[in-house]
């Protein structure tokens, strides 16, 4: 590598790192510094993870990881839990203290993200994160983990529903039960037999599940779409994955001449919102649905497409 194009990586590094004040004791003004700040965010958005988990995904040092689990202990911030798959494994888990300053860290930083954009129109905000995921883009690259997507299978029902209610009751909204979507406990009856289908993403080599989606029929000609979640480290650049889950959705649906696809989500979920409007979606009322389908939580907006 040339020295000017080091200095000019470098160079960026000081520059970004002002920016986001990462050098404070505290960061964004919140009473925890950033690694303790990530670690938090990291187990609310990783459930079932371990020490090692954190270690690989934050590439922290083990010892001052242990010693801020520790810390968060005292303060009521995290419990352990012994794994159910393997006893020597303790499982990390937000108390409901945890998940209060989760949220309260989510806020300051939505803040602090709009103040330091504020002044930029639409089109430099696009262009910004345009760079943002080239960037990822090229330095991931080649450490990126290879995503498989491919059908449901039975080994991995109680995978998808640790997904489905992670995101679910991420405190954002009412909490919801499996008895509250009873297909999630019959995904092979309900979506496949039925003549839908359902695709998950898994790591390859680890097997881990990263993300999921369904397409449930109701007449020859319309189908909900349906457990259309991603894993956040995967979501956006590099891998896309709700781009590709869609993608074989989509084609699945006009191969099987489904008419129309439908979805509800929750009031508050503007980033879907705005997924499934690029994607084709119109927002309809619940009387202009052409079939009436059971639903999860009672207040939420309904989608329609036409392919």
């Amino acid at each position: 590598m040339e020295k000017e194009i080091r200095d000019k990586i470098r160079q960026f590094n000081r520059y970004y790192t002002a920016v986001l004040g990462v050098l404070n004791r505290r960061y964004l003004g919140c009473r925890f510094s950033l690694p303790e700040t990530r670690i938090i965010q990291a187990i609310f958005h990783n459930p079932n993870c371990n020490a090692n988990d954190i270690v690989k995904l934050l590439n922290i040092d083990k010892g001052y990881l242990s010693r801020l689990l520790k810390k968060f202990e005292q303060h009521n911030l995290i419990v352990r839990l012994t794994s159910a798959s393997d006893r020597r494994s303790e499982l990390l888990k937000l108390t409901d203290d945890g998940i209060s300053v989760f949220h309260q860290i989510d806020v300051i930083a939505d803040a602090s993200v709009e103040d330091m954009c504020r002044g930029l129109s639409e089109d430099q905000l696009s262009e910004l994160v345009d760079c943002m995921d080239k960037i990822q883009m090229i330095l991931n690259n080649n450490a990126m983990k290879e995503i498989e997507i491919c059908k449901f299978t039975p080994d991995y029902a109680q995978d998808v529903i640790d997904l489905v209610l992670h995101f679910q009751n991420d405190g954002t909204r009412p909490r919801v039960s499996v008895e509250d979507q009873p297909d999630l406990l019959s995904i092979e009856e309900s979506y496949i037999n039925a003549g839908g289908d359902f695709w998950i993403a898994c790591e390859k080599g680890t097997g881990k599940l990263v993300g999921s989606i369904g397409l449930k029929p109701y007449t020859s000609e319309v189908a909900v779409l349906k457990k259309f979640f991603v894993r956040e480290s995967y979501q956006g650049a590099p891998y896309h994955l709700g781009q590709r889950l869609y993608k074989e959705l989509i084609d699945f649906a006009q191969k099987r001449k489904f008419k129309t696809i439908l979805l509800d989500t929750p009031r508050n979920t503007t980033r879907a919102h705005k997924f499934y409007e690029r994607a084709g979606f119109r927002l309809v009322t619940e009387d202009e649905l052409p079939v009436r389908y059971s639903h999860p939580y009672a207040d939420c907006d309904f989608f329609l497409l036409e392919i």
